[in-house]
């Protein structure tokens, strides 16, 4: 498994009521179930929309995939690696 981020800096992510972000995450649970080696970490983000969602997958494309197929805006999939603790 890859950590792969995906980055919302000038695509920022829409501000979402409860309703909403329950109704992304369902989508987003359902949708999983079509790549069983894919784990969703969270989403984190600032009062602009700005920030990441932390995944671990095989790989960045099968990410941006599934990012596409929810149809949030993003700006880059990246797969990175720990280099500090």
């Amino acid at each position: 498994m890859v950590r792969i981020l995906v980055i919302h800096l000038n695509n920022r992510m829409p501000k979402l009521d409860e309703r909403a972000k329950r109704e992304l995450l369902k989508k987003a649970q359902e949708l999983l179930f079509k790549y069983p080696g894919v784990k969703f970490n969270g989403t984190f983000i600032d009062d602009d929309g700005v920030g990441i969602c932390d995944w671990e997958a095989p790989d960045a494309a099968t990410v941006e995939r599934i990012v596409r197929e929810l149809g949030a805006p993003y700006d880059k999939v990246v797969a990175v690696k720990q280099v500090l603790p």
